[in-house]
């Protein structure tokens, strides 16, 4: 089951490599996800993204058609970083990205909630690929249309995230064609897949899938932690159980996308856990 995010940090990647293909002021460009995942993290809506194009300056998201994020649902000034990991270089910087200068250099990737975020994020994959269809902005196929993919029997990705903070995180791992028809097995160097599922299978039931299904086209893994480096690296490989009682296509890794939860409870909730600790400590004391 999907965990409550209210009391986490989450931050949230996807694959935005969308071909150019959403037109704006006569030009063509990416757009950044802007809703919910498969986590619970309502009112937190800010995505990160990722794919083999063009980098900050560049009009692979914004430009003169294309000047601010505020379309769709999207409001102005979304500070959602679309060049976390971009043809091999990863963004990293003590200040939001914004979409209304989008040249600016030295800007890192963002919270769900919005604010700035130590990880950064590298990926090795072969290409990215999808079809917009009939996605709407905000939906599950926004997310499971789009993928970083791999063929053939050996087919290998790896993600990794960097500058972790130390702590218990949950990871959401989305594993999808476009055409619902693959299945995506992971494997993170730390940590549990939950309930004993860690690959996903597509089911067929729309393409592109438009509904958050754990074990169809997304999967958990809980009590991960980052290395001494503060690393947690992430694997993914064709699913060995397409084709077999189904009729999904085999030898082929589809990622789309990776939230990292923040299992601590927040500060505040921590110190009133401690408060009243501390009160019915003192009442027992006084009872003796």
């Amino acid at each position: 089951m999907p965990i409550a995010a209210r009391a986490a940090t989450v931050v949230s990647f996807h694959d935005a490599g969308q071909g150019y293909s959403h037109a704006y002021g006569g030009f063509a460009y990416n757009v950044l996800m802007y809703g919910q995942g498969a986590v619970s993290d309502p009112g937190n809506n800010v995505w990160n993204g990722f794919g083999k194009y063009a980098g900050p300056g560049s009009t692979a998201f914004y430009g003169a058609g294309n000047p601010d994020s505020g379309h769709g649902s999207v409001p102005n000034g979304n500070p959602g970083q679309p060049y976390a990991w971009h043809n091999g270089t990863s963004a990293s910087g003590t200040t939001l990205f914004n979409p209304t200068i989008s040249g600016a250099p030295d800007t890192g990737n963002a919270t769900s909630a919005g604010t700035i975020s130590s990880v950064t994020l590298s990926a090795t994959y072969g290409f990215d690929n999808g079809a917009n269809g009939t996605a709407v902005q905000g939906s599950p196929a926004w997310i499971l249309n789009h993928a970083a993919v791999s063929n053939g029997p050996n087919a290998l990705e790896t993600f990794v995230l960097h500058n972790v903070p130390a702590g218990t995180y949950s990871l959401y791992l989305y594993g999808a064609n476009f055409d619902n028809n693959r299945g995506t097995a992971f494997a993170v160097d730390s940590g549990t897949a939950n309930n004993g599922i860690s690959a996903t299978l597509n089911d067929q039931s729309a393409s592109p899938a438009n509904t958050f299904v754990e074990g169809a086209n997304y999967v958990i893994f809980n009590d991960v932690t980052p290395n001494a480096a503060g690393d947690i690296t992430i694997t993914a490989t064709p699913n060995p159980q397409d084709g077999v009682g189904n009729s999904n296509l085999i030898g082929e890794v589809d990622v789309n996308g990776i939230q990292l939860v923040s299992t601590a409870p927040e500060p505040g909730s921590l110190a009133l856990a401690t408060l009243a600790g501390l009160g019915l400590l003192s009442r027992r004391r006084r009872r003796a």
